[in-house]
């Protein structure tokens, strides 16, 4: 199926989706294995819990083409935890965060504010623990009941949920924090939410951990992209291009991401024709969502005369995990395959 997605339908970026993808650890190591033995050039991510984790895993998925993984924390407070049945202890996370970054990946972490026994400081202990362990990211979700969960069966018991209404056309999530939101507690946890809704950025690589990740793993076509982003960020335009070259040399598949780190390079240095040049041919080579904003950028940047005016041209260099289409038909508009 892989070799279908990749080779013949031109898919380069996949996600796989099961619910803990490494819960099985020798089934892991051969789907990597068979990915590079079968040559097949693609990016993918992945969900999985902090503690099926391990440098070998992590070593053998990045290898592979492993850039990103998911993984659900939902809160650092003992009570909170083990009100959600939740068996993953803080250090487990620790650990895993620390491993993953020593080999680059992008690493998202899901929390939950709001679940059952949350208060004010269990929720800022899980604020600090974000801080503390550096994922690369993070997004904060309210705690929800779903049927078919305990907690939703106990609300349906206590007539604080209405079993029919979630069925509604009209109803979206029930958040029993709301229905206590004259509670300072939840309060809280309501108006901190309100404050950090969607993907937070959280910890960045420097140019140097990406030079470290190189030295743990050299040729990696997308280490040396993710170094060059890296170093366009602290300013290192020369070197920024020069990994940039390294990436599309060694066949990175996501070579529009590539032409779009270089049009970011040429508008900082003033050669807006290169710029408009690489956006057009990264647009070519797939829909990647930066590319199509920052070509809007231009767009934009031209309409409110830039070029007779001298306003600088800035674009977005961001290199992170999206799952992306050819520009072909059926799927998107263009030229039938």
């Amino acid at each position: 199926m892989l070799h279908i997605l990749v080779n013949g339908c031109g898919q380069k970026a996949l996600a796989f989706k099961d619910e803990t993808f490494t819960l099985d650890r020798r089934r892991v190591l051969a789907v990597c294995r068979g990915i590079l033995e079968r040559g097949l050039g693609f990016l993918w991510s992945c969900d999985t819990r902090a503690d099926s984790l391990d440098e070998e895993l992590l070593a053998a998925m990045r290898s592979a083409g492993c850039v990103r993984i998911s993984l659900g924390v939902e809160s650092a407070a003992a009570p909170v935890l083990a009100g959600m049945g939740k068996d993953i202890v803080p250090d487990n996370v620790r650990a895993a965060v620390a491993a993953a970054r020593q080999l680059g990946f992008q690493i998202r972490l899901y929390m939950i504010a709001g679940a059952p026994g949350e208060t004010r400081s269990t929720l800022e202990e899980s604020i600090a623990f974000v801080r503390e362990v550096q994922p690369t990211e993070v997004i904060w979700n309210p705690f929800t009941l779903f049927p078919g969960t305990r907690d939703f069966s106990q609300a349906v018991q206590l007539g604080a949920a209405d079993a029919d209404r979630f069925f509604t056309d009209g109803f979206f999530e029930l958040l029993p924090m709301l229905d206590r939101s004259d509670d300072p507690d939840a309060r809280f946890c309501i108006d901190w939410l309100q404050q950090h809704q969607g993907l937070q950025q959280v910890c960045p690589y420097t140019a140097a951990q990406r030079r470290g990740v190189l030295e743990r793993l050299p040729g990696l076509h997308a280490a040396y992209l993710d170094l060059a982003e890296a170093c366009f960020a602290e300013g290192g335009m020369a070197e920024a291009g020069a990994a940039v070259e390294q990436a599309l040399q060694l066949g990175h598949p996501l070579p529009g991401l590539c032409r779009n780190l270089r049009a970011c390079i040429a508008a900082a240095a003033g050669d807006i024709k290169t710029a408009l040049e690489e956006l057009l041919a990264a647009k070519g080579l797939g829909l990647h969502a930066v590319v199509e904003r920052n070509i809007e950028a231009a767009q934009r940047w031209i309409r409110m005369g830039g070029p007779d005016r001298g306003m600088p041209l800035s674009l977005d260099p961001d290199c992170s995990f999206e799952i992306t289409r050819k520009r072909v038909q059926p799927v998107m508009p263009g030229p039938i395959a």
